[in-house]
């Protein structure tokens, strides 16, 4: 079979495409921006064709879909989420989306362990940009667990949108791997932009005194890191190996603050995980072969991210008491967020030569 005549094959509609699913599959959404969200909005679709005893496993969420909020849909599936974002914290007020805790370097491990037990297939949903002429589409933005879902042997089901930036590292995936897609031009929704406040620049001032030279950084998400990135320009042979890739990250670059070149580990290339922001990000990422997109179980293994040099790591929290403990997942009894790679992140950089 020629590669076009085994495209054409599992170019599919959408309802053709949600059809494969069956009763009891464990259903896993690419994260964040990169969920699909063409293929997510037609899940009511399961409902009216009388799917059972299905799992959705989100994270991040990025779209607020009506059906995250319809009780009816638990006829259907069961909601669970590893990472808590505006719509599932909603979603579980009302009581339907459960969270599930773990470091993101054995989510996909524990998580698989736990639905073989249970006889479950493995199907994950992400979005790709469209397939090159050696029959290799590009999950894009995000290997942060995508990478290893599909290594793990899942079902691929993609969203292709030719919107989508081409990226290099973990993100090549050939036709032969997934079993079906569509095709569509939705654009990479964007990360809205942050407004600095006096005491996010204040506080941003101050932790960036404490970032030498040729540092190696991981940021986080939020204003604080936003604010610190804008303070290092004036740095030199900075270095990134983060979990996210953000706006801030890429002026570093454009900027020459950031080179790479003192790492000692991927020297000359930026690795993370995932992207989000704006479509001139998404512009930036297109065929850069100096950003590798890495699966999380390896840009965020502390052994791995110990092998830099002078590795900062730099976290945000929702709270801190006065003796120091820091809370990032809950306030009070509200699930606000997940651990993520925090705890990793840190550990990594406590370990690395001067981190």
């Amino acid at each position: 079979m020629t590669l076009l005549s085994s495209y054409n094959q599992k170019k599919k509609t959408i309802p053709e495409l949600l059809a494969l699913l069956q009763d009891g599959d464990y259903i896993l959404s690419a994260q964040a921006l990169a969920e699909p969200v063409t293929l997510l909005e037609q899940f009511p679709l399961l409902h009216q064709w009388g799917r059972k005893n299905l799992v959705f496993n989100s994270c991040m969420p990025a779209r607020d879909l009506a059906w995250y909020h319809d009780p009816a849909m638990r006829e259907t599936l069961e909601h669970v989420c590893w990472f808590f974002s505006p719509p599932a914290r909603k979603a579980h007020q009302e009581g339907l989306c459960s969270f599930l805790p773990g470091y993101s370097t054995n989510l996909v491990r524990k998580t698989f362990q736990q639905l073989r037990s249970q006889g479950r297939r493995p199907v994950l949903l992400a979005t790709a940009s469209p397939m090159d002429e050696e029959g290799n589409f590009s999950l894009s933005i995000s290997a942060l667990f995508e990478r290893e879902i599909i290594d793990t042997g899942a079902l691929v089901l993609l969203e292709v949108s030719s919107r989508y930036p081409r990226t290099h590292g973990d993100t090549t995936l050939p036709l032969s791997a997934v079993t079906a897609f569509v095709e569509t031009d939705r654009p990479v929704p964007e990360m809205p932009k942050t407004t600095l406040r006096p005491v996010d620049e204040a506080i941003g001032t101050r932790v960036a005194e404490l970032i030498p030279d040729s540092s190696t950084l991981q940021l986080g998400v939020g204003h604080i890191p936003d604010a610190v990135a804008i303070r290092l320009k004036n740095r030199r042979h900075l270095g990134i190996h983060s979990g996210m890739f953000s706006e801030s990250l890429m002026e570093l670059i454009r900027c020459g603050a950031v080179d790479n070149s003192r790492k000692g580990f991927h020297p000359g290339e930026t690795v993370t995980a995932f992207a989000a922001g704006s479509q001139e990000l998404y512009r930036f990422l297109h065929e850069n072969r100096d950003i590798l997109i890495k699966g999380g179980y390896y840009t965020n293994a502390p052994s791995l991210i110990a092998r830099n040099r002078n590795m900062v790591s730099l976290n945000t929290a929702l709270e801190i008491d006065l003796t120091g403990q820091c809370a990032a997942e809950s306030m009070g009894f509200t699930q606000w967020s997940a651990t993520g790679a925090q705890t990793e992140t840190v550990e990594g950089a406590q370990l690395s030569p001067g981190g």
